[in-house]
């Protein structure tokens, strides 16, 4: 099997692995626009995908 090895930048603060610079994966950004159009809090949101987002939302 082919495995491909990503270099992390690291850890944010609810615990999700990110790339420093990189947008989010397209599939994350869209589950964020499902929940929100759904009616979830930004908090619920951040902790459910466990993703920072600015706070503005």
């Amino acid at each position: 099997t082919k495995t491909s090895h990503v270099a992390l930048d690291g850890v944010n603060q609810l615990g999700g692995l990110f790339l420093n610079g990189r947008p989010l994966p397209t599939c994350k950004r869209q589950r964020i626009i499902a929940l929100a159009a759904s009616g979830a809090r930004s908090s619920d949101i951040a902790r459910s995908l466990k993703v920072t987002l600015p706070s503005d939302l």
